[in-house]
């Protein structure tokens, strides 16, 4: 295998591994999260989430969760630029 070949291969790799170890972040965070959560929290986000509307339900969520992080950001943005 030439030299340049093996190099890549070190990058995909590498790659690789900081994307699977950003996952494991990820879910441990979304997992801390849920574990917050009362049980009636769960059972009504877990009976979305195992719906036949999975995927409407989360498109939904990150709808509701990217609107509400531009919104905050947005006046974060405001009040900073008015100090």
């Amino acid at each position: 295998m030439p030299l340049d070949q093996l190099i890549f291969e070190d990058v995909i790799v590498e790659a690789d591994e900081r994307n699977r170890a950003a996952q494991d972040e990820l879910r441990s965070h979304v997992q801390r999260w849920f574990d917050q959560l009362t049980p009636r929290q769960k059972d009504a986000l877990g009976a979305w989430v195992d719906s036949t509307a999975q995927y409407d339900t989360c498109a939904a969520l990150c709808a509701a969760a990217g609107d509400w992080n531009r919104i905050r950001t947005q006046e974060l943005g405001l009040l900073l630029r008015k100090q």
